[in-house]
């Protein structure tokens, strides 16, 4: 059971405990006054034993479940003394302020009357000890609750949520959120408002979440909390709010009865107005437009990412250099390049022709070729070993520059037109195996790195 409920149980039990009682009013005469439950309780002018109706039905058709002032007060002195502090207690917490008045008037009056006829004082305040503390906190509830409406209306946001939560900790003995009623849900979802003026709105989201677990069709708790997941993007957690706020009104708007449930029931559906359902639902389409967007948004990050990580992957695996495979296999591609089918690690045929003076082999020819923007030298013929020389093409010639170098070279080197020419064939596909490599962006990055490499 609810906070609400049950303290909005508790005002109703109470009343038609008294309403019920009414009907004792002057049985008693004679030897027989002794037997009387109410001793110093006058005949009920205004509560009646029907007050409520005779059966269910006449409440569901709209017979009144709550009492007025007057018949209130002598509810009370109806009840049994246990019982007057939790009716006294549920009138100040569903906020019927008027009617707890009246009724601290009428005991009051009714203890005075007691204590003037048994001319014992003091047994009579210890039956009712529990008047001044309500009392009390009757007027400091009342004062409070005002005191941070009006800080509320002049934007003293932040002194306005201090008083609110002074006021909920009024019932609570310092400790919040143990006492409930309509007034604590109102408390909480007055906080949540100061909070998201202060944009706090995780604050905001708990203060709305005490609210509803008091009373969970509380309609405007269910939309500010929407607002606050709203400006968190949370957008899964505000459309659900959203969604059940329209579920609730509309709900309650397509029902053939409308059951009157009196004062302690507040915020109800068949009180929104069609400007605020259009509101909520045109707050709900921008959400879930906001919601799509950032779906796509994710969607197209996973992507970027994936391809992240594939293309690291990929780069990770084509130049591992840890093994001895791959150490064998660039040893190979070295040599490949080389003009000189000499190799280090060979010992051949060795000579002293150095010590006979004679000039070394590889010693470099006055005419020194020029070298590239990457350090090493160029070669503009179709036997070299680089793809940019095959294509007569500069290393940062574009896709389109590419593209017709290969057709020019493709046409002056194809077998078809060079059949007396035995090395057009072979030139040819040294021009075709250029083009597949340099025509793709990625081949040719992986190219132009290993280039890099082997010049330095």
């Amino acid at each position: 059971m609810s906070e609400l409920k049950r303290w909005r149980e508790v005002a109703s039990h109470c009343e038609r405990i008294a309403a019920s009682n009414v009907k004792f009013d002057g049985c008693f005469v004679g030897d027989l006054s002794s037997k009387n439950p109410f001793p110093g309780v006058s005949v009920a002018q205004h509560l009646r034993a029907d007050y409520f109706g005779n059966t269910t039905e006449d409440e569901l058709k709209g017979a009144k479940m709550t009492l007025d002032r007057k018949c209130a007060g002598e509810a009370l002195l109806r009840l049994p003394n246990a019982m007057m502090p939790y009716y006294f207690r549920s009138l100040r917490l569903n906020e019927r302020y008027h009617v707890a008045e009246a009724c601290m008037r009428k005991l009051e009056k009714h203890i005075h009357e007691r204590t003037r006829a048994t001319g014992n004082p003091e047994l009579v305040h210890s039956q009712f000890k529990w008047v001044a503390a309500e009392r009390q906190k009757l007027q400091l509830t009342s004062a409070e609750r005002e005191a941070g409406d009006n800080m509320f209306a002049n934007g003293e946001y932040e002194k306005a949520a201090v008083k609110y939560s002074q006021v909920l900790l009024i019932d609570s003995d310092g400790i919040q959120n143990c006492a409930g009623g309509r007034l604590h849900a109102i408390l909480h979802c007055n906080r949540a408002a100061c909070l998201m003026q202060l944009k706090r709105y995780r604050d905001g989201i708990k203060e709305c979440t005490a609210a509803l677990r008091i009373y969970p069709r509380y309609l405007k708790a269910l939309s500010r909390r929407a607002r606050c997941n709203s400006r968190l993007e949370q957008n899964r957690e505000a459309e659900r709010d959203f969604k059940h706020w329209l579920e609730i009104v509309k709900t309650s708007r397509n029902s053939k009865s409308h059951i009157h449930l009196g004062d302690c029931i507040f915020d109800d559906p068949h009180t929104k107005s069609a400007k605020e359902i259009e509101d909520i639902e045109s707050e709900l389409k921008d959400l879930l437009e906001a919601k799509a967007r950032a779906e796509e948004e994710d969607r197209a990050r996973k992507s970027r990412n994936d391809y992240q990580e594939q293309s690291k992957k990929y780069h990770s695996e084509r130049f591992r250099y840890s093994s001895s495979e791959d150490a064998n296999r660039r040893r190979e591609n070295f040599y490949s390049s080389q003009n000189s089918s000499r190799r280090w690690d060979s010992f051949n045929d060795r000579t002293n022709r150095s010590r006979q003076g004679k000039k070394s082999p590889h010693k470099k020819s006055p005419n020194k070729s020029k070298r590239d923007e990457y350090g090493y030298k160029s070669q503009n013929n179709v036997q070299s070993n680089d793809h940019y020389s095959v294509l007569g093409i500069n290393r940062k010639a574009s896709a389109e520059e590419i593209k017709k170098a290969y057709k020019k070279m493709a046409l002056k080197y194809h077998p078809d037109k060079n059949k007396d020419d035995p090395s057009s064939a072979e030139n040819f596909h040294r021009v075709k195996d250029a083009y597949d490599i340099l025509k793709d962006p990625g081949e040719r990055r992986i190219y132009d790195s290993k280039m890099r490499r082997r010049a330095y």
